[in-house]
């Protein structure tokens, strides 16, 4: 009834001669056709050479645990998780393998790899400030946080900074609203507040805030427009229509 591939392994033949359902129906074969095989024949990789000289090995030291693929009947290639441990029943001296697939574990880290990559290719090159937030912590903000408020990024991302100290004092009490209102998976719309610099200085920004996955959690990502030029032209033009009335 084990979820996991149990098998027994001669070392001598390599061939499994004892084995649970889990262990042949994983790699697609009947039990007739399973107990025909031996290690080679479902690890592609490896030579009967190789796979001895590793058994040798696992006795002498008594287990391993180790990754591989295995190749399934259709010819496909599996992910498979096993620790080995080697047993005597009765007078022989044989291989425990227990089996785990995690085919699809690596392929959502290998997916989850992609995406970040993906995410932190377009963040670097992008004209606006993203940073990333989990659980009140800043844990990758891109470069254009570094030449905008003068911290580094390990300064930014470092477990004692306070990202709090990058609001003005008069804009912090409605962060800290729109950040308990995301802990409470509402949305927060977009806002205008100031920035804080390393030197303090001030820069009005317009912040859009989303609620992403982080694993089995949640994480706020941030992305802080600089609309000094934007201010700075409002003021011009206002100051021409004053002078035009």
């Amino acid at each position: 009834q084990s979820p996991y591939g149990i098998s027994l392994v001669d070392p001598k033949t390599l061939r499994f001669v004892e084995f649970n359902d889990r262990a042949c129906g994983t790699l697609g074969y009947t039990r007739a056709e399973y107990a025909a095989l031996t290690i080679p024949d479902v690890r592609p990789n490896r030579t009967a050479r190789q796979v001895r000289a590793r058994i040798a090995r696992i006795l002498k030291t008594g287990s391993a645990m180790f990754e591989a693929k295995h190749r399934t009947r259709s010819g496909a290639l599996l992910d498979i998780e096993m620790q080995l441990k080697a047993v005597s029943i009765g007078n022989r001296r044989l291989l425990l393998a227990i089996e785990r697939d995690v085919t699809e574990t690596r392929r959502a880290e290998q997916a989850l790899r992609e995406s970040e990559e993906k995410f932190r290719n377009l963040a670097e090159q992008s004209p606006n400030m993203i940073w990333i937030n989990h659980k009140g912590r800043v844990i990758y903000a891109n470069k254009r946080c570094e030449k905008e408020i003068g911290y580094t990024t390990a300064e930014i991302t470092s477990p004692t900074f306070n990202f709090m100290d990058l609001v003005a004092p008069e804009y912090r009490a409605l962060t800290i609203r729109n950040f308990k209102m995301h802990r409470s998976r509402k949305d927060v719309p977009s806002y205008e507040y100031e920035i804080l610099t390393k030197d303090k200085t001030r820069i009005p920004a317009i912040i859009s805030t989303k609620l992403i996955r982080m694993g089995s959690s949640w994480a706020i990502l941030g992305i802080v427009t600089d609309i000094s030029l934007l201010k700075r032209t409002q003021r011009s033009l206002t100051e021409t229509a004053r002078q035009l009335e």
